[in-house]
């Protein structure tokens, strides 16, 4: 087990502020996870700040030193969003999270963690929506210093709406994105120390927001917890994450264009769709089950062999992706959906940009399983070696010592 590392004995506390409770059940709850796992073994003692609809599960434990805070907020309807923020200078993003009674409640927090820090307290926000509370808690507590971890660089994962046939939506997407490229440029200069959680947002949060970055904290999913996963059906298709309005076009299109010919070809061929609001998917006749919500992941992986994951757009690192990799699965991801991960196509994973070329690898697969069988073994021992807590760790303590000379 991995040890509190207490070099130079910094006794500091710290108040961790995220949209997501630690968990293992979506991609943004696992990086919250990975990382608190390492603030913890630094930290005296975290107030750990959830900005999220529900409480927080009761089979969630988090470290020993951490204290859970649940801040409620009301996720709503994205016309909603964009009609509330229409009149701030703030994105659509942060409707949920910004408001004067969010950052009461937050403000209690950290006056009560900074009381019993004796004044030895960092601030750390994981995730881009509370940022919009940094300006406010740089002005009422300006000796308090905040990390900025950066999950992806936001702006870049709407661009592709952008282009939406309707001449109202243009607009407003490309309203609402040189919003979201401001509000990250925002951030990125308020926060005293920023962290990406890839090598290739780092360079674009350069490239953006003309911010140096000053390091890299990656995630651990944890691949021991997919050594169960049975190796599934070799035509039954897997998808397993969220359909928000960002993901469900690359799923839509899958089912548009490739899904008849894969058809076509095997028609035993099954696409399982696990996940919020892949429901919406549900064309059983077609061979298509939605499922929604999956409670038991390694279940639902050990039913296929080949994932997919169409994602188009955005940066950071796609959780999905790794899990599949990890559970032994065959990935085939467009380019997008194999960022950060490092490897290569055709090697460790198969990558394929358009519905044909997509549909042709799967088929692919199909047709040469033995090559389909050790691409999919090369990339579950890439995750293996490179996405564990020892890794983690390896880059957290550098990180930290190197944030502390800067914050204390």
């Amino acid at each position: 087990m991995l040890q509190r590392m207490r070099e130079n004995d910094p006794d500091y506390s710290a108040v961790v502020m995220s949209i997501a409770w630690p968990g293992e059940h979506s991609g943004g709850s696992i990086a919250v996870k990975a990382a608190l796992a390492q603030y913890s073994r630094f930290f005296r003692r975290i107030d750990f700040v959830g900005l999220v609809d529900r409480p927080m599960s009761q089979h969630e434990a988090g470290p020993a030193n951490v204290v859970f805070h649940h801040v409620p907020i009301v996720r709503e309807a994205l016309w909603l969003r964009f009609l509330k923020s229409a009149h701030s200078s703030s994105p659509a993003i942060t409707a949920s999270v910004g408001g004067c009674r969010v950052f009461n409640r937050v403000h209690e927090v950290v006056d009560e963690a900074l009381a019993s820090a004796d004044g030895r307290l960092v601030g750390i926000i994981d995730s881009i929506p509370p940022c919009v509370h940094l300006p406010a808690l740089k002005r009422c507590y300006p000796e308090i210093k905040w990390i900025y971890h950066s999950h992806d660089v936001l702006f870049q994962a709407f661009l592709p709406f952008a282009a939406a046939r309707s001449l109202v939506a243009r607009m407003a997407w490309r309203w609402e994105i040189h919003r979201i490229h401001r509000f990250e440029r925002m951030a990125a200069d308020l926060a005293d120390v920023y962290w990406t959680i890839t090598e290739e947002d780092a360079i674009e949060s350069r490239r953006a927001f003309g911010r140096q970055v000053d390091g890299v904290l990656g995630v651990d999913i944890r691949p021991s917890r997919f050594d169960s996963v049975k190796p599934g059906n070799l035509h039954t298709i897997l998808y397993l994450g969220s359909a928000d309005y960002r993901k469900a076009h690359g799923i839509r299109t899958f089912l548009e264009t490739s899904w008849p010919r894969l058809r076509k070809a095997y028609p035993q061929a099954r696409l399982l769709l696990g996940g919020l609001g892949t429901e919406a998917f549900n064309r059983p006749d077609e061979g298509v089950l939605g499922l929604g919500f999956v409670e038991d992941a390694i279940a639902f992986l050990g039913q296929g062999f080949i994932f997919f994951n169409p994602q188009q757009a955005g940066t950071g690192i796609k959780i999905k992706s790794l899990n599949a990799m990890a559970a032994g699965k065959l990935l085939i991801s467009s380019a997008n959906g194999v960022l950060g991960i490092g490897g290569r196509d055709k090697v460790h994973y198969r990558v394929a940009e358009t519905a044909e070329a997509l549909s042709g690898v799967i088929l692919d697969a199909w047709e040469n399983p033995e090559t389909a069988c050790r691409v999919a073994a090369n990339g579950k021992k890439l995750v293996q070696e490179n996405f564990n807590a020892e890794v983690l760790a390896t880059a957290f303590d550098t990180l930290i010592n190197e944030a502390m000379k800067k914050l204390v």
